[in-house]
């Protein structure tokens, strides 16, 4: 994720540039050295697999459950000036695969099955000021929560399925819209 002088590293690191970075790092794009910015995230293993930017911050997702010390479920914001963790905090009972910063919300797909203390399936709209749950909820009935991927346009959200199949959900309502390109047994899209 680049926020216009770094490019901001996610993933399973200990070690970047020579230097010791948990899971985060950052990138000069002027110069291609590694930065002094270096938050903390504790994995317990797995990793960041989710960055957006939005203004002065970094949103933050994967399998975790602390930044910098402070106690954070798989999804947080961190200062990019200075690295701090910042008190945005909805809390994921699982996985962030992806996040979309738009406007005042930022957008989570996962294997979740609540966020911010509210039902929801994988999907999920969060205010980027106070970290609160919006209402949009698509009616997602999943045995097994999961989308890996999603994009935020401007009258819709398109989501894929951990079983490789997208979809999309009006962004005001968050009905389904009915697009739903078919995906054959070999992972092809119709």
């Amino acid at each position: 994720s680049v926020d216009g002088t770094r490019l901001a590293v996610g993933g399973s690191l200990q070690a970047f540039g020579g230097e010791r970075r948990v899971d985060l790092a950052a990138v000069d794009l002027a110069t291609g050295d590694f930065t002094d910015w270096a938050p903390v995230v504790d994995t317990g293993g797995d990793s960041v697999s989710a960055l957006a930017v939005s203004g002065g911050t970094l949103y933050v997702g994967g399998e975790f459950n602390s930044v910098n010390g402070e106690a954070r479920d798989n999804i947080a914001a961190i200062d990019l000036a200075t690295g701090a963790t910042l008190p945005w905090n909805p809390g994921a009972d699982g996985p962030v695969f992806d996040l979309e910063a738009d406007g005042g919300s930022v957008y989570a797909a996962g294997a979740f099955f609540t966020i911010g203390g509210e039902s929801r399936s994988g999907l999920a709209e969060i205010d980027a000021t106070s970290g609160m749950v919006t209402g949009w909820a698509p009616g997602v009935v999943r045995g097994d929560p999961g989308f890996s991927a999603l994009a935020v346009g401007s009258t819709a959200v398109y989501a894929v399925g951990e079983d490789g199949s997208p979809t999309a959900f009006d962004r005001g309502t968050a009905a389904g819209t009915g697009w739903a390109p078919t995906v054959d047994d070999d992972g092809g899209v119709g």
